[in-house]
């Protein structure tokens, strides 16, 4: 069986989640509605899911978590996710996403999770990320990202960020971070 498409509109729902890790559907090819603008979680991950993360995703602004980790995803993180105002956790870990990692994303200001490790995300980290005041654990090893952490972001840590993991470690890391809580990389 193949799913072809996924309808959200149900009456008082606020979180959604879904499993078909059984492998009894194959979710390689789906497409998302969420009609419902009360929705506030997300639930899709550990799912087989392929493509690139829905674009009606975008659209539903109240939603407070997104969890998409363990899929296969592919693709961007559109600049769209500048409209999730209400977002406090980004968990898209474990998947391919790619292309570089959208300033936009410092416009999340309720973010408290961002978990954007083990995918092909490239360029620079950016330096909106230390507009995120309430972060606690920014995960972004694993990746193709190069530079250095501003110190914005490393400013972070002296409110609430806890963990911060990033590919810099061994003589010369991708990313050069001074504030890092835990460093990956060669050793």
């Amino acid at each position: 069986r193949q799913l072809a498409y996924l309808v959200i509109t149900f009456f008082n729902v606020t979180t959604f989640c879904v499993s078909f890790s059984s492998r009894t559907i194959n979710v390689k090819t789906y497409t998302i509605y969420i009609t419902h603008t009360h929705v506030e979680s997300l639930s899709l991950h550990e799912n087989y899911l392929s493509g690139p993360i829905p674009p009606e995703i975008y659209n539903a602004t109240s939603l407070r978590s997104i969890r998409l980790f363990k899929n296969t995803l592919n693709g961007s993180i559109n600049d769209n996710i500048k409209h999730l105002v209400n977002l406090s956790q980004l968990l898209i870990q474990n998947n391919n996403l790619s292309g570089t990692i959208p300033s936009v994303i410092g416009q999340l200001e309720q973010l408290e999770f961002l978990y954007i490790n083990h995918n092909e995300f490239q360029g620079t980290i950016p330096n909106a990320i230390g507009n995120l005041v309430n972060l606690r654990a920014l995960y972004m090893h694993s990746n193709f990202l190069q530079g250095n952490v501003s110190s914005s972001i490393c400013n972070l840590r002296e409110v609430f960020l806890e963990n911060m993991w990033a590919d810099c470690k061994g003589t010369s890391p991708s990313v050069v971070c001074e504030c890092c809580t835990k460093c990956f990389g060669e050793s």
